[in-house]
């Protein structure tokens, strides 16, 4: 699957989201003969509702002894860690709306992004506390920011709110009224009368610090576009630094959130290209890709200790380390169309219908999960309570015990 180039008015903005997810489907169903077969446990499988019509792509969140679900229905359901029962189910958009790539629990409230509203959810009863639309996106056509595909953030107390158009949005968690917002405005490159459209991909705090993500067009079509990795003020939303990505034209873009590594900040491009930019001053330590590059990538990366997970639309699965990015293995057989999952022992690369699981040392393929229907997909990453491993398909809500 290529990544479709985002054209440069809204509506077929957000159907690029749509691209991706279709042209993942499209591929679903495939099988492995060399694949270990007997060695995941399920625990529990539950459907949820509109499974297998419409697809969600929030990665489930772990709350205590509650896992949180989106459906493709439009609900958010947390559920019983334990046996998939669930405790309450609170419907927050039309079905498929649920486009956030993530949730937060912030203030005893679940948070999820929509296409355009970040809706908080009370942990303990399911009720709505707010509804918040990010500003007007900069195509200056009174809609909001766009917040399908991004990754919302949080420091516990507020929300960080990453929108098209590129905006960043501090939102309190307890009311959901805003204390700033940052707006990336015109850049050098910008030469028509009005600011070239961007966007904000995701953001993660760190201390007094809000990292973010994201992308600016350089024509007014938005044929070629470069990537952008800044670092604000978490208390004022004030500019600290921001970082131009020396990508070719077009495909610089990165489309998901940065992942800290320690005192590193890592960024992937769509191109394949993970950036590792220092917190304090946005000074680019080092960068690799894969010299077997074949397609645009989507997933986030992963980090245990000095260790990066990282897939690069090379087929492979690579361990990098975090000091200066030499590869420590690569393995087939599979890329990543959703974010990885690395735990104590294992990594967990969701392609399509599959679910490949590898050792975390060595890269071995120790089992590979699949979905129960052919043309079925994993829509979300998976997260982990403990051994037990959640995730989501088209089909419904999945646990099953981490393989030994």
């Amino acid at each position: 699957m290529r990544t479709p180039t985002t054209p440069g008015n809204r509506g077929k903005a957000v159907s690029r989201w749509f691209l991706i997810l279709v042209g993942t489907l499209s591929l679903a169903g495939c099988r492995s003969s060399n694949a270990p077969r007997d060695a995941i446990r399920e625990l529990w499988f539950q459907a949820q509702p509109a499974s297998g019509l419409t697809f969600t792509w929030a990665r489930p969140e772990v709350a205590g002894a509650v896992v949180v679900f989106g459906s493709p229905g439009g609900q958010v359901i947390a559920r019983e860690a334990t046996t998939g029962a669930p405790r309450w189910v609170t419907a927050v958009s039309r079905a498929g709306g649920i486009l956030g790539r993530n949730f937060v629990i912030a203030d005893g409230a679940v948070v999820v992004a929509t296409e355009s509203e970040v809706v908080a959810v009370e942990l303990s009863t399911g009720r709505i506390r707010w509804r918040f639309r990010p500003p007007l996106d900069t195509l200056l056509d009174g809609l909001p920011g766009n917040v399908a595909g991004t990754d919302l953030a949080t420091d516990g107390t507020d929300l960080y709110v990453s929108a098209w158009g590129a905006s960043v949005s501090a939102v309190s968690a307890s009311t959901g009224s805003t204390r700033w917002v940052w707006r990336l405005g015109r850049l050098s490159s910008d030469t028509a009368a009005v600011t070239f459209r961007s966007g904000a991909a995701g953001a993660v705090v760190s201390g007094d610090t809000v990292f973010v993500a994201g992308w600016h067009f350089t024509n007014p079509k938005g044929g070629t576009k470069e990537g952008l990795i800044l670092a604000l003020n978490r208390v004022t939303g004030a500019e600290l630094w921001k970082l131009v990505l020396a990508e070719p034209s077009g495909i610089g873009e990165i489309a998901r959130r940065p992942v800290l590594a320690g005192d590193l900040l890592l960024g992937m491009t769509i191109a394949g290209s993970l950036y590792a930019v220092r917190r304090s001053t946005g000074e680019v330590a080092w960068k690799y890709r894969s010299p077997a590059y074949l397609y645009g990538t989507l997933a986030a990366p992963a980090v245990v200790g000095n260790i990066i997970y990282a897939t690069m639309g090379d087929e492979q699965l690579t361990a990098l380390r975090v000091d200066n990015g030499s590869v420590l293995w690569s393995v087939p057989p599979l890329g990543a169309t959703k974010d990885l999952l690395a735990t104590d022992r294992r990594v967990y690369v969701p392609r399509d219908g599959r679910l490949n699981i590898h050792d975390r040392e060595t890269g071995a393929l120790i089992a590979t999960g699949r979905v129960k229907t052919e043309g079925g997909a994993f829509t979300t990453a998976a997260t982990a309570l403990g051994d037990q491993i959640f995730i989501t398909s088209s089909e419904g809500a999945w646990s099953f015990r981490e393989p030994k």
